[in-house]
């Protein structure tokens, strides 16, 4: 019989309590006569992490030929039972598996087919505590002496301390290192600038309790129901840095995922630790586990403590199987704790923040409203300013149009609103659109998914928006348009946004009808002034052609126009009298009567006409010969006092696209107005100097006549006087008997022509009998005919 000497004991005994291993200590019981003989030893352990005290092997000495890998294998208690209640005191010896009746039928079918014929099974125990067993198996029968088996049994107390010490210090390493765990995270957490650095330390928290991968999801959509439905990767780390990075902000339809979407029904933990042949995955949910690698994945769902919010999930994975213990699942629920009241922290602070900048976007918009009177910079500043404040995807202000046919976009944030102000972007007034509506109904209209209003407007600009909110621009009663808000995230709008909003609208509304008010007054102002120069000019142009050119130029280029003519009004048609901006001569042609085309309607109706003409062919207006017959836009102002017309001022722009303003109609009536007034006191002015020079000739020509007693002279004094400046031709013929009723004729004594052809006439004598004319004019009266060719008096021989 083989015995240990005093030495070789005590150098068991010395390697046992210098073991840190369960290997090495089964490896420090080698020199004992049982395990010098056995075909296999191990060192089994109840695994604290294994479900039904489950046991699994630690260590392992395997002394046959084909010798195979043992650590790792689990036993279950139905396996061999007897295992399960070994006496600490005793050793559980068999020395014939076939022949002993303790061993029920399947144990020993399970024996032989490991090809075990004799077995000792030694309890591991310390401090009350059942750890596990040393088992010695031997492939042919045996006789184990008493001796040896008592050796064993006080060794084996001595390995039944060694491991529970080594399994306290693993327990509190391991507590140290959660500890540490969860300490690192706390700092980290407290120096934690954003959400962003909250998700990134709670998934470094998985890795250092020995995850392979973390990625931290928050939720982007939700059901009818309230449960999430889609989620995305906010941050993802790996014990690779390489590993699967392109998974970051990617989103996931957590509809196609039902099983492992339960955990956010339960709200607890969801373990997969057999992925392959789990019942519950689905064919998609397999692949896409089989395709990152994982073997063991632990879902973490978030939800708010204090609302019950659901914040996002943590998808821990592990590459390799791994068996989960009580603690672990512990540190994993107070990490996600960690995270969800770091969240809800970081949250707040967000909100706190945001709403100072909500708070301080207020501020600018109050100030920019009461500083900047200018439209186009007020808005454009306001949009930019809430699209900030807020963080929001895009901003828009809508103003409603003369017409009050649309909604036309007067500033929006970014290049998107650039693009859009640039292309004309308006939205009918209908409910057809939130902007639409939002006017028409003269109150907000908030889209938390766009997707399922039926109102909202789907912008090619804007194909990111998930959520929209409209807030009419009222003052004093009066709608003037709208502000679009949009976000890429799904019910993006708290009621505290609403109303911070709706406050911001007021404060644009009111500034907008205060530039308006600005406007119109500073545009009144400008258009008193360009009335005072242009009256001031037209005033002192005293002569009548003059005025008129003047009057046509000046009205023509303060609005912008390529043509532009001024008609007198001349008994039943309109004259052209002065024409600018090219085919004068074609212009000063023609003749309109009243009633024709805008220029005659204007005149016969006294109203200003503009008009529109996109077909000028088919029109019902003038066209002038001569000139390009293009679309249009034209405007025709009466020229009028309250008592007279004067005529027309006719103004065209050659582009339908650029219509006339009401401002630009009320100048241009203005103008007429005072046009109207220079040209009646330029015309009465003419009229005065008239009278005063032919008072002025009278006097000069009875002054004259009064010291000659010469007809020729007479004659003569009368063409000195009368004709120039006045007539092409003056004849003055006297009668040979003025008394003598019979005689008819009349010699010419002086002649005045204006091509100097005196002589065909001076000195020929004429019958009254003859020129039926002459002799009606020889009473004491004068004859006026303004047409030889339909007079009475003016036969075939006098023309």
């Amino acid at each position: 019989m083989e015995t240990m000497t005093d030495v070789s004991l005590l150098e068991t005994v010395r390697r046992i309590g210098l073991a840190q291993t369960p290997q090495e200590l089964l490896e420090s019981l080698g020199e004992t006569p049982i395990l010098r003989r056995a075909s296999r030893s191990t060192i089994i352990l109840f695994h604290p992490d294994l479900p039904e005290r489950e046991a699994i092997v630690v260590a392992a000495v395997d002394n046959r030929p084909n010798a195979v890998e043992w650590v790792g294998t689990t036993y279950h208690p139905h396996t061999i039972p007897l295992f399960w209640d070994l006496d600490p005191a005793e050793p559980f010896v068999v020395e014939d598996t076939h022949t002993d009746d303790r061993l029920p039928e399947y144990a020993r079918n399970v024996l032989d087919h490991l090809n075990i014929r004799a077995l000792v099974a030694f309890a591991l125990t310390a401090a009350q505590t059942h750890l596990g067993w040393l088992l010695v198996e031997n492939e042919t029968p045996q006789t184990y002496p008493p001796d040896d088996l008592a050796l064993l049994q006080t060794l084996t107390r001595h390995v039944s301390v060694t491991l529970y010490n080594q399994h306290l210090l693993q327990k509190t390493q391991t507590a140290l290192q959660e500890t540490q765990i969860l300490l690192d995270a706390s700092r980290e957490l407290f120096t934690a600038a954003s959400l962003t650095d909250v998700y990134n330390v709670m998934c470094r928290a998985f890795l250092a309790a020995g995850a392979d991968r973390c990625t931290l999801s928050t939720f982007t959509d939700f059901g009818a129901d309230g449960l999430p439905t889609h989620s995305q990767i906010a941050a993802l780390h790996t014990q690779n840095e390489d590993d699967l990075r392109d998974r970051l902000g990617k989103t996931y339809d957590l509809t196609r995922y039902p099983y492992l979407s339960q955990g956010l029904v339960t709200r607890d933990l969801l373990i997969l630790t057999d992925i392959a042949d789990h019942p519950h995955l689905n064919d998609r949910e397999r692949r896409y586990l089989t395709r990152i690698g994982a073997q063991t994945v632990v879902i973490v769902p978030l939800f708010a403590f204090s609302s019950g919010e659901p914040l996002g999930y943590l998808f821990v994975e592990y590459l390799q199987p791994h068996p989960f213990s009580d603690r672990e699942l512990t540190l994993f629920r107070t990490i996600g704790n960690h995270a969800i009241l770091a969240i809800e922290t970081a949250r707040q602070q967000e909100r706190t923040r945001q709403r100072a900048r909500q708070l301080q976007t207020g501020a600018e918009i109050s100030k920019i409203t009461s500083r900047i009177l200018e439209q186009e910079t007020l808005f454009q500043q306001a949009v930019n300013l809430i699209q900030e404040g807020f963080d929001f995807y895009y901003v828009g202000l809508f103003l409603v149009d003369e017409k009050e046919q649309y909604a036309v976009l007067q500033a929006g944030s970014g290049e998107a609103g650039r693009a859009q102000v640039e292309a004309g972007h308006k939205l009918a007034l209908d409910e057809q659109s939130m902007i639409g509506w939002s006017i028409l109904h003269r109150q907000p209209r908030v889209a938390f998914d766009v997707g399922e209003d039926a109102v909202h407007f789907q912008n090619p600009y804007l194909p990111d928006t998930r959520s929209e909110m409209a807030l009419p621009l009222i003052s004093q009663e009066e709608v003037l348009g709208a502000l679009t808000i949009q976000s890429e995230k799904p019910a993006a709008f708290s009621e505290d946004d609403i109303v911070s909003l709706q406050i911001m609208a007021d404060q644009l509304a009111n500034a907008i009808l205060n530039s308006r008010l600005y406007e119109r007054t500073r545009r009144r102002a400008e258009e008193l002034n360009t009335l005072l120069q242009i009256n001031r000019e037209l005033f002192t142009t005293p002569h009548l052609d003059d005025l008129l050119h003047r009057i046509t130029d000046r009205a023509t280029h303060i609005v912008n126009g390529d043509h532009g003519t001024l008609f007198i009004a001349e008994g039943g048609l309109l004259v052209p009298r002065a024409v600018v901006g090219g085919y004068t001569k074609e212009m000063l042609a023609i003749r309109v009567k009243m009633g024709e085309g805008a220029t005659g309607t204007a005149a016969q109706t006294r109203r200003t006409v503009v008009r529109v003409i996109e077909q000028p062919a088919a029109a019902q207006n003038v066209n002038v010969p001569g000139t390009p017959i293009v679309p249009e836009t034209v405007i025709a102002v009466p020229v009028q006092t309250e008592a007279n017309l004067i005529g027309v001022l006719l103004i065209r722009r050659l582009d339908v696209a650029r219509p006339f303003t009401p401002a630009e109609v009320e100048l241009l009536e203005g103008m007429a107005l005072q046009a109207a007034i220079a040209v009646e006191n330029a015309n009465l002015l003419a009229a005065t100097q008239k009278a005063r020079q032919e008072t002025e000739t009278l006097y000069h020509i009875s002054r004259e006549l009064a010291a000659t007693d010469s007809i020729p002279e007479a004659a003569n004094i009368l063409i000195r006087h009368a004709a120039k400046d006045r007539f092409d031709r003056l004849v003055i013929a006297l009668q040979d008997a003025p008394d003598d009723p019979e005689n008819t004729w009349v010699e010419v004594v002086s002649v005045w022509d204006a091509d100097g052809q005196e002589d065909r006439f001076l000195g020929n004598r004429f019958s009254a009998e003859q020129i039926p004319l002459i002799k009606a004019s020889l009473p004491d009266d004068y004859l006026l005919i303004n047409d030889f060719a339909d007079h009475p008096l003016v036969d075939e021989q006098t023309r």
